[in-house]
């Protein structure tokens, strides 16, 4: 019993006399080296586990879930429904970008666009005659026009009396002549005479008849001339005072006719595009993977054609969220296919996803990766597994990650244990920290010996 005693004694001194040194150095340095030294020595004489630094590998990596995925994909459908009336390609077929896919009947939008063109070329013509104007004489005889039409309405509601006198002179002509004849009418017995349809008494009769009516309406119009009368000679002077305006436009009337010819101008654009959009081209090279619908079907806006580019092998890479630093661009990747299990295919990453997606729960990113060794059996939508190679180091200094200890933030330091089993805790400078090993790239030699706690490395 006394040796244990003798032993715990020198312990007890120990401790003194490193509590007397780190009070001189510094409580900073005590607080954070020395108690944990001090600590750890005095567990170490019940469990002490060591390990030896040595020469070693260190990958940091990161795994998930792989599928060959196209470079790119397209779901075309057409803008418009209509009729297909062309279906130029079927699955599997390699089409280029540009290529005819499938056309709509267009028999109808080829119309609209002909009556568009039209509508264009009338609005540009009345544009241009706006702008142009009419010839002196043209403006000339429109200003006439115009004169004589407002001569003619105000001679409608205010004849002269020379006007009134003829038309009264007329009026009993006619009915003098219509008198003359009625009497003649008469005379061989009128309606009674059983032939006197075919006498020319009758015909006398009604020439005089319809030249007093027509007298009466003349008399009339002058001396009270009716709406409708009226508003024909207003009608005429609108007419004469439109026509002479477009031989001298104003700025409205060439904004008009100019807004006009614009208006043409967007439905003949419109038109046209929509008589574009009833063919569907490859937007790139590729391989038609699906196709819908056939020649004959009336289809709407939904997608009928599928387009992959397989050109280039990639694959997607599925990882979780935690391992984001583990995945940029260039770095490479192992990816193995459960169809093919006993082959690996070497690649770089080429994308990574700028935002992490929940996938059933998991918050999920996704990276693509470029394979640097394909096979022509690959297709799109085979699954397997990937690996994202962070950073390695090959047969560098390294100690299991148990043996570091970080003694502040960014500062390491382990503890070397000497052939009396005695612990130092000395500092280190670290590297490369993968999942069991962790680069010391100084402070520590090959062959040391280094306390691992309570997990035993051989």
């Amino acid at each position: 019993m006394a040796r244990p005693k003798r032993k715990t004694r020198r312990w007890l001194w120990l401790g003194i006399l490193v509590l007397g040194i780190l009070a001189l150095a510094g409580g900073g340095y005590y607080s954070q080296i020395v108690v944990p030294q001090t600590a750890a020595q005095a567990a170490a004489v019940k469990t002490l586990k060591t390990a030896k630094a040595q020469k070693g590998d260190i990958t940091i990596s990161a795994e998930g879930t792989a599928t060959v995925v196209a470079v790119s994909q397209a779901v075309l459908g057409f803008q418009s429904g209509g009729q297909i009336a062309e279906l130029r390609a079927q699955a599997g077929d390699a089409v280029q970008a540009g290529q005819v896919l499938a056309k709509l009947d267009t028999t109808d939008l080829e119309l609209q666009l002909a009556q568009a063109e039209a509508n264009l070329a009338l609005a540009q013509s009345k544009w241009h005659q706006t702008q142009t104007g009419g010839t002196p004489s043209e403006v000339a005889a429109a200003q006439a026009a115009l004169k004589a039409a407002n001569a003619s309405y105000d001679n409608l509601l205010h004849p002269d009396l020379n006007t009134l006198i003829m038309a009264k002179s007329d009026l009993d002509t006619a009915q003098a002549a219509l008198s003359q004849a009625q009497a003649a009418y008469d005379k061989i017995g009128g309606a009674a005479n059983p032939e006197i349809a075919m006498m020319p008494q009758a015909l006398q009769l009604q020439t005089a008849s319809l030249a007093y009516q027509k007298a009466l309406a003349v008399y009339n119009s002058k001396v009270s001339p009716t709406d409708a009368q009226v508003q024909a000679a207003q009608a005429q002077i609108q007419q004469a005072q439109n026509a002479l305006a477009q031989l001298s436009p104003t700025d409205d009337d060439l904004a008009q006719a100019q807004a006009n010819v614009d208006a043409a101008r967007a439905a003949r654009d419109l038109a046209k595009r929509r008589l574009t959009e009833a063919t569907l081209v490859a937007p790139f090279d590729g391989t038609v993977a699906e196709v819908t619908a056939a020649v004959g079907q009336v289809v709407g806006t939904a997608p009928i054609l599928t387009l992959v580019d397989v050109s280039k092998p990639w694959v997607q890479v599925a990882l979780d969220d935690t391992d984001a630093s583990k995945a940029a661009l260039g770095y490479p990747v192992e990816v193995t296919l459960d169809a093919v299990p006993n082959q690996t295919f070497q690649g770089k990453i080429v994308e990574v996803d700028p935002t992490v997606i929940l996938v059933n729960g998991v918050s999920t990113l996704y990276a693509t990766a470029e394979l640097t060794n394909p096979a022509p059996f690959l297709k799109v939508g085979m699954g397997g597994n990937a690996k994202i190679t962070a950073a390695s180091a090959k047969q560098v200094l390294t100690v299991p990650v148990e043996a570091v200890r970080e003694i502040s933030a960014g500062h390491y330091a382990v503890f070397v244990v000497d052939d009396k089993q005695q612990l130092t805790l000395r500092p280190v400078e670290i590297g490369l920290q993968g999942t069991s090993f962790v680069e010391i790239k100084s402070g520590l030699q090959l062959g040391e010996t280094v306390s691992t706690g309570t997990v035993e490395t051989q």
